[in-house]
């Protein structure tokens, strides 16, 4: 059963090309980043949370599609006896996917993106009306396979996006890992 319905939708993938072929598309959209990671001892943060996330690319006539995301997440903060501490991330990566041209409005993009992802941190302590503040920014090397759909209205699309995110650390760093979540829109040209 389940192997007809991967050969019906390999069969509609290759009758349908996709909309996006030769066509470059830029988006803009809400993001929603859970956090995988260990949280420092007493804190149990989101470093992604909500976010603004801006796509760009163009698709190859042999449906492969290369392009760049940026993404920025407000993060979390924590309130502890005499201080704050606010974590966030963003991230840069490239992104290179194949467009599958599951109807004629729409595309399933199976991705990658590679680039950096960078968290940063800041920690204000109160002593007797004095606030002293330290903060730390680290950027590493991620990797984020995902999915994207993309649905034509002709000169618009709605895109619906979802990644692991994979940050590269050393074992004493902890990690920043993450599940991303994005819907959006943008324009085809």
């Amino acid at each position: 059963m389940m192997a007809t319905g991967l050969l019906l939708l390999a069969g509609s993938a290759a009758a349908d090309p996709a909309w996006t072929t030769g066509k470059a598309t830029v988006s803009g959209q809400l993001d929603y980043g859970i956090f995988t990671g260990d949280s420092p001892p007493g804190f149990d943060l989101n470093p992604y949370g909500i976010g603004l996330g801006v796509k760009g690319g163009y698709t190859l006539d042999a449906s492969v599609y290369v392009g760049g995301a940026f993404d920025y997440f407000f993060g979390g903060s924590e309130e502890a006896t005499g201080g704050e501490f606010n974590v966030n991330v963003w991230m840069l990566q490239g992104e290179v996917g194949y467009d599958l041209g599951l109807m004629p409005e729409g595309v399933l993009r199976p991705k990658l993106g590679l680039g950096l992802t960078s968290a940063s941190s800041e920690a204000c302590i109160s002593f007797g009306g004095d606030e002293r503040c330290e903060s730390d920014s680290q950027s590493k090397f991620s990797l984020a396979p995902g999915v994207q759909f993309l649905y034509s209205l002709d000169s618009l699309f709605l895109t619906a996006d979802a990644r692991y995110n994979i940050v590269f650390t050393s074992d004493d760093e902890g990690d920043a890992n993450g599940i991303v979540f994005g819907v959006g829109a943008g324009i085809p040209f």
